[in-house]
């Protein structure tokens, strides 16, 4: 008994399917830390991520005469700690005289 060979198309759809799952693709996002007048900050300020991963701790530190009031974002620590990343974040965070 003759035995039949794949076709050509059934093959060609195999070998696009494995070459499929065996392509990641890694989305890298920026996330980046600014002060303004009256402070510094410590730790990384432009930290690069791979998408869905956690970003590294910043602090926000006041110059002598300041202090921290909080991040453009709303957030009121002046460390944080940005997690489960999926977009670019531009933040600068705000100090007032004491």
């Amino acid at each position: 008994m003759k035995r039949k060979r794949p076709s050509f198309l059934i093959i060609s759809l195999i070998g696009l399917f494995l070459m499929s799952c065996s392509r990641t693709e890694v989305l890298n996002h920026y996330l980046v830390y600014e002060a303004g007048e009256g402070g510094t900050i410590s730790g990384s300020v432009v930290q690069t991520i791979i998408n869905g991963k956690d970003g590294t701790t910043v602090t926000a530190v006041p110059n002598s005469g300041y202090l921290f009031v909080s991040w453009s974002d709303g957030i009121l620590t002046a460390s944080r700690t940005d997690v489960k990343i999926y977009d670019n974040l531009r933040v600068k965070a705000s100090f007032g005289a004491k």
